[in-house]
């Protein structure tokens, strides 16, 4: 009995994550929607952005896919959560650096400026030799903001 119980509970938490996920994308997109609407008290968008937050980074990958947006209030909450939940987002900017949608690459470098993890200075280095000139200038600023001096060759 305890063996089977065992095995059932060890499939839930191999699966958990993929039966949650529609959960967590719901509850992003809905406090996201409240943390930028700006006819709703400043007190409540706080709380919806701190619910984010406290989500950490299973809620990055959400919030980065807002990065191509074109409501400026929605990007500009966005970039601002990443940034809280810091380092956890880390790995998600990172991979978004190097998907295809140069938008989402361009913000993801800026976004990561402002995150004190060394995990992103190789990425940033990579991102100076992009053939978009908008990340190449992005991931050169969040390098001289991160005040890394492994990445001074580089930028010279």
């Amino acid at each position: 009995m305890t063996r089977t119980f065992n095995l059932f509970f060890l499939i839930f938490l191999l699966c958990a994550p993929s039966v949650f996920s529609g959960d967590i994308e719901e509850k992003v997109n809905s406090r996201l929607n409240t943390a930028f609407d700006l006819s709703i008290p400043k007190d409540r968008r706080q709380s919806a952005a701190d619910e984010i937050v406290t989500l950490g980074g299973s809620a990055a990958p959400y919030l980065i896919a807002n990065l191509d947006t074109v409501n400026i209030w929605k990007l500009h909450a966005s970039m601002d959560i990443l940034k809280r939940i810091g380092t956890p987002a880390v790995p998600h900017l990172i991979d978004a650096m190097d998907g295809k949608n140069r938008e989402i690459a361009y913000r993801s470098a800026l976004v990561l400026g402002d995150i004190p993890d060394k995990r992103a200075v190789g990425p940033l280095v990579k991102g100076l030799g992009s053939k978009d000139w908008r990340i190449r200038s992005a991931c050169a600023k969040s390098l001289g903001s991160m005040k890394n001096f492994e990445a001074l060759g580089p930028l010279i």
